[in-house]
């Protein structure tokens, strides 16, 4: 498959869904559903997970953007009308929109399937052919949309799917695609963003950084809990906006932190006994335990309280759910986020502190407010440096197709997701249309005096008279 030949199924496909909008969509989804039991098979022996996890956090966000894009697509795609100042009448404005051509989208291991197919539905919906390279670490999703790709419904060419490694990307982004949609770690992105701006292509970079958890004492106590086990220890913490640190307000710190350890001892590990009711599953890699172990001692070692919760470990790439206790507030935090079934709880005094302790992580992807006044709550939130948020809830926003998503800071930059995710794969063409009766214009040539004392009249009278008012 060759960069032109999805480029040459771009155009071809701009031209049906002009004509037929989005129908093929419902093909899309059909196929889905009718391989739904093998995408989720597929899932789990990827992800080590549990199959709640795959049905909720990978299967339904795809199947709910299709729906989504699907009935919104062809009115965001219109031109649109602008106004036009009064001396450069009589004339139309419009913002028209342009696809970018072929988007390459490069895939993490933590979701093979939603991280891939929801970008890919958005781009798609925008009228771009799209390119998947998931991670080489996800062996058995890639194969399963491979074997689904004919039913789809969609032109040839129009969605590739290409296995291979780290060189395989490099491989792509050397044959310059139009855009660049990259998921992943840090370090990573910031290789694809140089090698994408060597080549002038634009990027966009979805990174991770965790999710910032603030609990005031004026909160429902249990609910928080509950939100920190489950945001914290979901998909064994291998999120990118998992509960990474959790601030409490230091009137209800030990109580906080005491529920909490004990709710962790009600999980059951999923990892060796693969019991469909299982919660917590296994890590992926022996590389991100030891990192795990690595950053545990550390904290151990600057004065942190470990409670960690002793359960069977019969797959050595279980770790067990983790809390550490950062009773002086004074953990400094590594470079790296944890990425790990480990949560840091730290106590604060003021909301003025807590808002500039969460201010001052490098990264800025998610946050999260507990508190009963719930407009409290959201004011607290949007003074927080990050790119999503909730009240009273954690994780769970990033999957309203709705809502925008993407980070700030060292979290990465560019959206998607919602309406201003629809147009992060759009390009804008801005133009003015003026009829051609007039055989002069005011600025053209030839200048002189007569025409700059005009101009100076007409400025005064249309602003300065205008703001009068």
């Amino acid at each position: 498959m060759s960069m032109e030949q999805a480029r040459c199924a771009a155009r071809k496909w701009q031209d049906e869904i002009a004509k037929h909008d989005l129908q093929a969509f419902g093909k899309l989804e059909h196929a889905l559903f009718a391989g739904q039991a093998r995408l989720l098979e597929a899932i789990v022996n990827d992800t080590n997970q549990p199959l709640q996890d795959a049905l909720s956090a990978e299967f339904f966000p795809v199947i709910d953007a299709i729906a989504y894009y699907r009935r919104h697509a062809k009115r965001w795609r219109k031109s649109k009308k602008a106004s036009t100042p009064l001396l450069l009448q009589p004339a139309s404005s419009y913002i028209h929109y342009l696809p970018y051509g072929v988007v390459l989208i490069i895939g993490p291991y933590n979701f093979p399937f939603q991280l891939t197919m929801l970008p890919a539905i958005v781009a798609l919906a925008a009228g771009n052919a799209v390119i998947i390279k998931p991670s080489e670490r996800s062996q058995h999703v890639p194969k399963v949309l491979q074997a689904l790709l004919p039913e789809f419904g969609l032109p040839e060419h129009l969605l590739t799917i290409l296995e291979g490694d780290g060189t395989m990307a490099t491989s792509l982004i050397d044959e310059k695609p139009d855009k660049i949609f990259f998921t992943g770690s840090e370090r990573i992105g910031r290789k694809v963003a140089v090698k994408a701006a060597e080549l002038g292509i634009p990027c966009d970079l979805e990174l991770s950084g965790g999710t910032s958890m603030i609990v005031f004492a004026d909160c429902h106590l249990e609910r928080a809990i509950h939100a920190a086990l489950w945001g914290s220890f979901f998909h064994a913490g291998q999120v990118c906006v998992s509960v990474e640190r959790i601030f409490v307000e230091q009137t209800i710190l030990y109580s906080f932190a005491d529920q909490l350890f004990e709710q962790m001892h009600t999980l059951t590990p999923y990892a060796w006994n693969r019991l469909p009711d299982g919660d917590l599953g296994s890590l992926l890699l022996q590389a991100d335990r030891t990192r795990i172990e690595q950053k545990v001692q550390f904290a151990k070692q600057h004065g942190a309280i470990l409670l960690q919760a002793q359960m069977k470990q019969d797959d050595e790439l279980f770790y067990p759910p983790t809390l550490i206790l950062d009773v002086e507030g004074t953990l400094i935090e590594e470079e790296n986020e944890w990425f790990g079934p480990v949560v840091v709880v730290s106590p604060f005094q003021t909301v003025d502190d807590v808002i500039q302790r969460v201010n001052q992580r490098r990264f800025g992807l998610n946050a999260s407010v507990f508190h009963r006044d719930h407009h409290y709550a959201r004011r607290v939130l949007e003074a927080l440096h990050v790119g999503n948020g909730a009240v009273n809830d954690v994780i769970v926003n990033i999957g309203n197709a709705r809502l925008p998503f993407g980070g700030v800071k060292a979290s990465g930059y560019g959206r998607y997701k919602g309406k201003d995710g629809f147009y992060a794969f759009l390009q804008t063409q801005a133009m003015m249309v003026k009829n051609d009766r007039k055989r002069h214009q005011i600025n053209w040539f030839p200048y002189s005096h007569r025409r700059v004392i005009a101009l100076q009249k007409a400025l005064s009278w249309v602003y300065q008279k205008k703001g009068m008012k």
